[in-house]
């Protein structure tokens, strides 16, 4: 466990300052407007740095690990 939270760390390094700082307050179970108030910043701010955040994290994770969580599945898709 203590390795994936490194490697989580390590990846989050990787982000902008504004992004890094919504994507910790995000692990630590805070939503987006208690992140845009703590944060003083909107919670439409917020959404944009992790929609950006998440882009970068893709990017960087490469094609080798491939994040699909939003694909929904067909019937015909489950054997």
């Amino acid at each position: 466990a203590w390795e994936d939270w490194q490697w989580v760390d390590q990846m989050l390094s990787t982000l902008p300052h504004a992004q890094r700082e919504v994507f910790e307050l995000i692990l630590a179970e805070l939503d987006t407007k208690e992140i845009a108030d703590l944060l003083g910043k909107t919670p439409a701010t917020i959404r944009q740095n992790l929609a950006h955040g998440r882009r970068r994290l893709k990017e960087n994770l490469g094609k080798d690990y491939q994040i699909d969580s939003a694909r929904k599945r067909r019937k015909e898709d489950i054997p």
